[in-house]
């Protein structure tokens, strides 16, 4: 037989559910976010040396021409770097929307203490995985 109390558990296990869900999302961007920036970071030299390797497989180029093509791509670094930044801001406002749901949704089964914790824990988690910047309605 359903009742009220089975109506509630049942909300609360589907809200956990999808936060669990929303945290597995968000924790893969910053993953990948991390790892971008990370590499990013060390000159983009990593991507060179693999656009490089690529090039030279495909086109065995000569000595002077790896030279010519490795300054052209340690040139158009800082570019890469700006853009590659850009994307992963954008990329991130999906995560930031779908998260921000999930957490209405979740807070709106909590009791008034549990609401006010949670505040600070999705705060917390944003400031973590979106580097300073929550999803718009996750603190109340």
């Amino acid at each position: 037989m359903v009742n009220r109390s089975n109506i509630k558990a049942l909300l609360v296990l589907v809200g956990v559910f999808a936060g669990g869900a929303g945290t597995g999302v968000a924790a893969s961007l910053a993953w990948t976010h991390h790892r971008m920036v990370g590499f990013l970071e060390h000159g983009g030299s990593p991507h060179n040396d693999q656009r490089m390797r690529a090039l030279q497989r495909a086109l065995n180029l000569s000595p002077d021409q790896r030279t010519s093509v490795a300054a052209i791509l340690e040139r158009q670094a800082p570019e890469r770097r700006r853009l590659m930044g850009e994307m992963m801001q954008k990329c991130g406002d999906p995560v930031r929307a779908y998260k921000t749901k999930a957490d209405a949704e979740i807070r709106a089964v909590l009791n008034p203490e549990q609401q006010q914790r949670f505040d600070k824990l999705a705060k917390r988690q944003a400031e973590r995985f979106f580097q300073g910047s929550p999803p718009e309605s996750s603190a109340h």
